[in-house]
């Protein structure tokens, strides 16, 4: 460098310097200080070259220094690109944060999730490499969104100083919600019974696992009478912690003696459905007692006549039961049918989409499970009725 007694006239900068040939890149007068930043698009490794001029009052002389950089970049290992996760899943995600061990890295803002939230990830002690762990996970509150048919991938990146980069795209998929039956209780189990012109009462907790999720419910009473109920639950402000859960509550007079099926049906705004439905045995009310009469002086008392319960229509609550078989066996068709297209997909998929398809064919033999369970209890029903 320049030695005692000459003067700085200017500094030059090569930022890519091919060890032979000097092209400055960035050049400051002797007004600076010498000091300059340069921003790099790619990872790697770079060159820096520096040519100081000086003046010793006679002649003007240079000297050249030369630095290798290890340029920050930073690798996503999970989740990878392509991958599949249902609404309501934890996402964990992790990256390596790589710079030369001699500089400080540049700051990580956050993760940007692509769901239009970011968080602030942790990140742990620098290795003598100069690399560092990125760790943090992440609830998708919706499903992405499906545009003319396509899924349109939630881009994951990380924030570090003024970019994003790099990014991984994942799947969100939609799962359906659930009618949990609180009154009646286990109605599938345990036909209920009303007597004809009394109330019947229904309630039911619908839960769905994407918390920006709005529900719509249908009630149909088997007597004509349809409830709809429409966004039972716009989203709050901020979203629960977990999922949501709602109260359906419905109620309905049955004026004739019969069987009836009650079915239920809720939709997300999503499409993902579920149905349920149970029966319910309606009685006529039973016959007043004769009241006891006087003639002539004379007591005369009627014997109280004991109610007798009315004969319920075996055929038609066997009909009413085979429907529900018949609704249950189709949607067991359904969900084979879900099944075949995800093992299709098998067969393209790289491991990772395996074990998430492998996951979602899971989720659906649970279903199938479940619906098979409650023929069985049908036909039981059917099988006791004389």
């Amino acid at each position: 460098m320049p030695g005692a007694g000459n003067t700085i006239d200017q500094y030059e900068f090569d930022f890519d310097y091919d060890g032979n040939t000097f092209s400055a890149d960035y050049t400051e007068n002797s007004e600076g200080d010498g000091k300059t930043t340069q921003v790099f698009n790619n990872p790697g490794t770079v060159d820096v070259a520096v040519k100081v001029w000086a003046n010793n009052g006679d002649v003007q002389a240079y000297d050249t220094e030369m630095l290798t950089l290890q340029l920050q970049s930073v690798t996503i290992i999970k989740p990878s690109t392509g991958q599949h996760f249902n609404e309501g899943d934890v996402v964990p995600f992790e990256a390596t944060i790589t710079g030369d061990p001699d500089f400080d890295l540049l700051p990580v803002k956050g993760i940007n999730w692509g769901d239009l939230t970011s968080t602030i990830p942790s990140i742990s002690e620098r290795e003598e490499d100069g690399s560092a762990t990125i760790t943090d996970n992440h609830v998708y509150n919706d499903n992405t969104i499906i545009l003319q048919g396509d899924p349109f991938p939630a881009p994951i990146g990380v924030i570090v100083g003024q970019t994003t980069t790099p990014l991984v795209n994942i799947q969100v998929d939609n799962e359906p919600p659930t009618i949990i039956w609180v009154e009646p209780a286990n109605p599938n189990s345990a036909i209920p019974s009303v007597i004809a012109g009394e109330g019947l009462k229904l309630t039911a907790n619908i839960n769905d696992p994407g918390k920006n999720d709005t529900l719509d419910a249908e009630i149909n009473w088997g007597n004509g009478q349809i409830t709809n109920i429409n966004n039972i639950n716009p989203p709050p402000t901020p979203p629960p912690v977990s999922g949501i859960s709602v109260t359906l509550n419905g109620e309905t007079v049955f004026n004739k003696a019969g069987t009836y099926t009650v079915k239920v049906t809720a939709t997300d705004d999503d499409g993902g459905v579920d149905i349920d439905s149970f029966s319910v045995n309606v009685q006529d009310k039973p016959s007043p007692p004769q009241e006891g009469g006087n003639s002539g002086g004379q007591t005369v008392t009627t014997p109280t006549q004991t109610p007798t319960t009315p004969v319920v229509n075996n055929q038609a609550q066997k009909n009413a039961l085979n429907k529900q078989i018949k609704a249950l066996n189709k949607k067991i068709a359904n969900l084979n049918k879900q099944i075949k297209n995800h093992k299709k997909k098998l067969k393209k998929a790289n491991a990772k989409q395996k074990k998430a398809i492998k996951k979602k064919i899971a989720n659906l033999n649970k279903q199938i499970k479940s619906s098979k369970k409650k023929v069985s209890n049908l036909k039981k029903q059917i099988k006791k009725l004389k």
